[in-house]
Formats: structure tokens, C-alpha cells, sequence
């Protein structure tokens, strides 16, 4: 279900960036893709916050890191629980323009794959919390944030398979081994990958695309998506910042991590002119390449003060509103 498309060698130098993924030395189309530069294809460098999913997509939201590498299911044909949503009727799919459906559809069908693999990642969070010693709160927003997931996958893989015609959802999780280990540096650090990052620019990415997109049933999933993944991130950044006032040495940790993943703390702003992603294309949720890294670079003066006060201990967990802020950046 990726399109593959290998490109001459001329083609290849002249490219501005590559579209290469993971180990994967095939150039490929991948929608929702953050760019990579010309110096080669890691997970770092190809999908900065994000993972690779499947063989070239990047990973959006909440990814299953594992030494193994970015672990997510295999698309697959067949009618289940995952691929209907009470609410997909309401959504007028049927209005979208026939030559948009193919990409829109593979479009979730891989927003889908990631949200099924984040609810994996909070139940594994839930876990690594307990191990160490964290408070009621950190796992009651986690468990909630694994319900909010399964919720985004059945709203993905729903759309997706409406567009398409079949069912396709996803296939089982891969087998795997993890262990829990009381390591707050540890925690703080796959927190800081998987929920702050990753949540925070998958929640500001909705919300843009809220805005943006004019079919009524689409925009109505990138909002709830955003105030979810909105709500997931301040998690992640409370919990941060938990950990930060319990042992003030991780905050070098954090911050060094920080900087390969996103760029420097309250550097590298970039006042990106987002006005004219206004495309048909745009309209409903496909968004380019280099759309989609303006959008991200636009983000980043946010995420930057949120990273700042976690780092510093100066996030509490009574609520200080952070998600709500997080999800009306773009109002």
C-alpha cells in the first residue's frame, strides 16, 4: 500500500531532500512524512519526533519506540472491531472528490497504524510508572490516554476503509519483549520521545489541519484528535517535569535529547508563512512535504516554552490548563 518509486542517480543529487526511511534505501512516497536533508536515513534524521511506520511513513504522535526499532502492526484486509466507528455515517464521506479518495484514505489508513501503536505505548507507560512510584494522577491520564487512542484508530482505520470500499485495519502487534526497570532517567527520556515531542506536534498538526480543511466529517476528527493529543502531551510534560523536581540531574539529560530531536531551546524560531496552504489537497488533510515542515517549524516556539518549564520542575499536575493551550495555538 506504499507506492514505490525509485529515482536515477541524477534525480537523487538534485533532490532538496531525501524521502528515505529508516534502513529502507528506496526512495518511496510517504504521506505525512517529515523530510529528511541529504546526509542519510535514520529515525532521527528521517522522521525527527516521529518513527518510522510500516516501510516509509513517518510515524505521527505517540510512536512505540523499542530497541527493535519503531514497532507498529502490518495493514490488513477483513471487517473487525477496528475498522467501524458509531459516528462514520455523520461524516458524509461520500462528499469527498472521487481523485482525493485514494490518498485521503492512505492518508488515515497510516494515521490509523500510528494511533493503534500509541495505544501500546501508554499501556507500556502505565507500567513504567508504576515501577517508578509515580502518582495516581500520571496513570489514571495515561490509561485514559490509551482509551482515547483505540478511539483514533477506529475513527482512522473507519475512514480509511469507507474511502477505499473494503475493510482494512489492523493485523496484531509484534511480539516483543520489554523490561521495567526503576530508571527515572529512562522514563524521562522515552517520555520526553514518545509523549512530549511526539504528542505536542501531533496535536498542533490537528489543530492546523482543523482549520485548514473544509470537508465538514474530516475536520470534525482533526479537532477531536487535536484536543486529545493536546491533553496526551501535557501527560507527558507533567510527568517530565515530576521526575525533574525528583532528580534535577535529568534535566541535562532531557534537554541534550531534546535538541537533536526538535533544535536548540528557543532557537531556530521560524516565523513560517502558513496563509497560503490553502490547495484543494490541503482542504482535505494532504498536506505536502513542506507543508507539513512549516506547520511543524511554526509549532516549534511552542513546544519550546512548554519544554523549558518541564525541564525546570515547573509543571504541576493540577491542571494548569496546559492542554487547552496547547490545543487553541492556532485560534
Amino acid at each position: 500500500w506504499y507506492q514505490r518509486r525509485v529515482h536515477g542517480a541524477q534525480e537523487w543529487q538534485n533532490q532538496n531532500y531525501q524521502q528515505v526511511c529508516g534502513g529502507n534505501s528506496v526512495l518511496q512516497d510517504r504521506p505525512e512524512s517529515i523530510a529528511c536533508d541529504a546526509s542519510g536515513c535514520t529515525d532521527e534524521r528521517c522522521c525527527k519526533a516521529a518513527g518510522c511506520i510500516g516501510e516509509c511513513g513517518c510515524m505521527m504522535g505517540r510512536p512505540y519506540t523499542h530497541e527493535a526499532g519503531m514497532l507498529s502492526s502490518e495493514l490488513v484486509p477483513g471487517a473487525s472491531e477496528w475498522t467501524s466507528h458509531a459516528d462514520v455515517a455523520a461524516w458524509e464521506l461520500d462528499t469527498i472528490p472521487v481523485h482525493l479518495r485514494e490518498d485521503v484514505a492512505q492518508l488515515w489508513a497510516n494515521g490509523g497504524l500510528a494511533e493503534h501503536a500509541s495505544v501500546a505505548s501508554f499501556n507500556r507507560q502505565v507500567i513504567a510508572l508504576m515501577v517508578n512510584g509515580a502518582p495516581a494522577q500520571l496513570l489514571s491520564d495515561a490509561m485514559q490516554g490509551a482509551q482515547d487512542e483505540v478511539d483514533h484508530a477506529k475513527r482512522s482505520f473507519a475512514i480509511a476503509s469507507s474511502l477505499w470500499g473494503r475493510e482494512m485495519g489492523p493485523g496484531a502487534f509484534p511480539e516483543h519483549e520489554n523490561q521495567h526497570r526503576t530508571n527515572s532517567t529512562e522514563l524521562a527520556l522515552d517520555t520526553l520521545v514518545e509523549g512530549g515531542i511526539g504528542e505536542t506536534f501531533a496535536a498542533t498538526r490537528a489543530g492546523f489541519k482543523s482549520g485548514v480543511v473544509s470537508h465538514p466529517g474530516l475536520k470534525v476528527n482533526y479537532a477531536q484528535i487535536r484536543d486529545d493529543e493536546a491533553r496526551h502531551a501535557a501527560t507527558a510534560w507533567q510527568t517530565i517535569s515530576w521526575i525533574v523536581r525528583k532528580d534535577p540531574t535529568v534535566a541535562r539529560h532531557l534537554q541534550a535529547l531534546y535538541e537533536k530531536k526538535v533544535g536548540r531551546l528557543g532557537g531556530d524560531a521560524n516565523a513560517a508563512k502558513l496563509d497560503d496552504i490553502t490547495s484543494e489537497r490541503a482542504q482535505y488533510g494532504l498536506f505536502s512535504d513542506e507543508e507539513l515542515v512549516r506547520v511543524q517549524q511554526a509549532a516549534k516556539p511552542l513546544i519550546d516554552s512548554i519544554a523549558t518549564r518541564a525541564f525546570a520542575g515547573k509543571l504541576d499536575m493540577k491542571g494548569e490548563g496546559l492542554g487547552q493551550k496547547i490545543a487553541a495555538y492556532w485560534k
